[in-house]
Parts: structure tokens; sequence; C-alpha cells
């Protein structure tokens, strides 16, 4: 949709980018974070009138540093994870502004419906994601950085694959459905990875752990 990929709307969406990264990585932002945010905000958003979409790589890269410098390697993570929850977000706002288009010949009323679907999705994905997050913070995986390059390697891929094949043109209520379906099973096919991934690590982890006290006690029965 031309109405879609407006530079008004990518930098609406940058901004809520921002706030799911805030909603999902519980941070309170700094004004050096405001001030950075901008930096990020502005440049995309003048590049994007030249070179259009592309301009999301120049967006994830400064992104990313700016999450890594807040949080290190979780923060890489988590940066990946809001592009991918935006995404996600993004493509539902476009199916509901789809099915509306039948009924709606209002473009600024459709600019809108878009844009309400656009932030209750990515809000109600954020607070969704949020619980995960906290659980992983708790872990011990989460000072673990072959891990956390693994599931940053494991999302950036999903948010590539699915860019890739996002519609860039305008197509039918039932195409989107077809879509929707695709994009389900592939997303709990990445989510069952994760899981196993996780599983594997943590036994792993457990595995070193148990080793290294059986070699302690051992020391220490020697020394008695």
């Amino acid at each position: 949709m031309d109405i879609l990929n407006s530079i008004y709307i990518s930098t609406f969406q940058i901004i809520v980018l921002f706030i799911v990264l805030k909603i999902i990585s519980n941070l309170q932002y700094t004004k050096w974070d405001y001030i950075s945010m901008l930096g990020i905000i502005i440049p995309s958003t003048f590049l994007y009138s030249f070179f259009g979409t592309k301009t999301i790589l120049i967006l994830v890269i400064a992104t990313l540093i700016l999450m890594y410098i807040r949080n290190k390697m979780l923060g890489l993570v988590l940066a990946t994870l809001g592009f991918l929850l935006l995404y996600i977000s993004n493509f539902f706002a476009m199916w509901i502004t789809t099915l509306m288009n039948d009924y709606v010949n209002n473009s600024y009323l459709i600019l809108t419906i878009y844009g309400l679907s656009f932030v209750i999705f990515s809000i109600i994905l954020g607070f969704a994601t949020r619980y995960f997050v906290i659980k992983l913070s708790a872990s011990i995986l989460s000072l673990n950085k072959v891990y956390l390059t693994l599931i940053g390697i494991i999302l950036l891929a999903t948010f590539t694959i699915l860019y890739m094949y996002m519609p860039k043109n305008i197509i039918s209520y039932g195409d989107f459905k077809y879509l929707a379906v695709i994009y389900v099973i592939f997303i709990i096919t990445i989510a069952i990875l994760i899981v196993t991934v996780s599983f594997s690590i943590i036994r792993e982890i457990q595995y070193k752990r148990n080793v290294k006290e059986v070699e302690n006690y051992y020391k220490y029965t020697l020394q008695i």
C-alpha cells in the first residue's frame, strides 16, 4: 500500500519500536537515550526519502548499537526481538487495513485504522514478550554469551526471512490469510527451535557445574 509506505508511517513505526523496546526490556530511558533515539529517527527519516525500505538496514544497526550500550549482549537480543515483534504487528495491521479497505474509501480513516491496529498489536505483543524476557533475565542463560549469540542470530535470521517475504504491494484479504498461516507455522517452528536450544544450553551448563563440583569434592578429599 502506498499510504503505508510513506515517510510519515516509517517515522511512526520507528517511534513505536522504541516504545516496544522499553516495554520488553523494562528499561528506564535516560536523557542520553532520548537524544540517541532522535539521532536514529531523524537520519533514518531523511534517508528513507532517498533509499526507501533499504533504510531499515541502517535503522537495525543503529538500534543494535544503542541497545548493546544499554544492556550488552542481552540488549542485542532484545533489539532483534523488538524488530520481529514490530514486523508481526505491521503484518496483522496491514491485514486488518486490507479488510477494511473494501468498506472504507477515506484514505485518512484507513491510515488511522492502520495506526491504531499497529500500536495495539505492538503493545500487546510487547507485554506478552516481557514476561519471557523477565524469566530470561533472572536465569543463568542471560549471562551466557554463546546462548545469547545463538538466539540473536536465530531472531535476526527470522526477521530477515519474514521481511523478504513481506508483501510489497496491496494483496487480497485471502492472500493475507494464506500468508498468516505460513507465518504462524514458521514462527512456531522458530519458537520450538529456541526452546530446544535453551534446554540444551541449560543441560550443558548444569553438566559442567556438576563436573566442577565432583572435581572440587575430589580435590577436597585428597587434601583430607
